[in-house]
């Protein structure tokens, strides 16, 4: 009696694991990304958009690095008073470049996260056609798997289907 019991345990669970198995898709962002056409009009756009103010910090580097060089090799035959003004200046200017920069980081970031939303909206519909083509419970980054019994690449279909 006992035997059988055991039997039929192993046997209904045998049925509710194999119920339960998950058809698991993986994805390769990176490559997904970097070759879609959309990836290289949103990195044209950028370019267009700010080259004129990374010139413009480019520009004010170069001169910081002028003056500053200019200063260390005048500074041994400057007054005290025209040292502190100098070194106050170079300051001023520096921090000015340093808030600049962040300003035009953070402005570039903004820009691409705004022309970004659209490609992820469409990589993800296109992740999610091929995933029910195909049948898939779940499709996640392939760099997110540590491991799974069996897994489907559908990084080339996603990448055909975006085209």
């Amino acid at each position: 009696m006992k035997n059988i019991l055991k039997t039929l345990i192993c046997s209904l669970s045998a049925v509710c694991v194999s119920s339960f198995a998950l058809a698991v898709g993986t994805v390769n962002m990176a490559n997904v990304l970097q070759h879609s056409s959309e990836t290289a009009k949103i990195q044209k756009t950028l370019t267009s958009h700010f080259s004129g103010e990374q010139k413009t910090l480019q520009a004010q580097a170069k001169n910081l690095q002028s003056a500053l060089q200019n200063y260390e090799k005048n500074k041994a035959v400057m007054s005290k008073s025209q040292l502190a003004k100098t070194k106050t200046s170079l300051q001023k200017q520096e921090i000015a470049l340093q808030q600049g920069k962040q300003k035009f980081q953070q402005a570039v970031t903004a820009m691409q996260m705004k022309l970004s939303k659209k490609l992820f909206a469409d990589v993800k519909a296109s992740i999610q056609t091929v995933a029910k083509r195909q049948k898939l419970d779940l499709v996640l980054p392939n760099t997110v798997v540590l491991y799974a019994g069996k897994t489907v690449d559908i990084t080339d279909k996603v990448m055909s289907s975006l085209k």
